[in-house]
């Protein structure tokens, strides 16, 4: 079952990836022309976060270790971690795109963008409920599913389709909307 909830930072590590690997790119960091310098540095946080959440998750997934004495549940933490990541990059992201002419290939970071906004609702969700003991087993599963499936085929799938999308020949703009029918 860990492996289960490790797959989601490892996700993270493959779009972090595809992500460098445009980042050394000009272009990269644009959306309507102007750069955003910004998008390396929180890229590469995001990256770092990601390769600590995942050996937390895949050794102990959402229970807690024992950690001197104490019982700490690490991969929560290292996940909470990158949920501040994630809103550092959105908070990045908005203003990039402000302005920028609509395309398909916005169309579908913005889906991304939002799909992992609301897979953050699943994320914060499940600490307070195990800092203030409040739910059952149904509503934890829930709001993982919240966060694992809104991360997995929201955030995942949409930004993937947005790179691949943007590596077709999409672009932003006229441009976009013409390669992209």
């Amino acid at each position: 079952m860990n492996v289960r909830h490790a797959h989601s930072h490892l996700h993270v590590l493959r779009v972090g990836h595809a992500g460098a690997v445009r980042a050394r790119r000009p272009a990269a960091a644009r959306l309507d022309g102007r750069v955003t310098p910004r998008a390396g540095p929180v890229g590469a946080a995001t990256f770092a976060l990601a390769l600590l959440a995942y050996p937390a998750f895949l050794l102990f997934g959402y229970a807690p270790a024992e950690v001197g004495g104490s019982r700490l549940p690490l991969g929560v933490m290292a996940a909470e971690l990158n949920v501040l990541a994630w809103y550092v990059f959105v908070a990045f992201y908005r203003p990039a795109r402000r302005g920028a002419p609509p395309s398909p290939v916005l169309r579908l970071f913005d889906l991304a963008v939002f799909f992992l906004v609301l897979a953050t609702l699943g994320a914060w969700g499940l600490p307070v409920l195990q800092a203030t003991g409040v739910g059952g087993a149904a509503l934890k599963t829930a709001l993982t599913h919240l966060f694992l499936d809104a991360f997995s085929e929201g955030w995942f799938v949409f930004g993937v389709l947005g790179l691949a999308a943007a590596e077709a020949g999409g672009t932003v703009g006229r441009a976009g909307r013409n390669a992209l029918g």
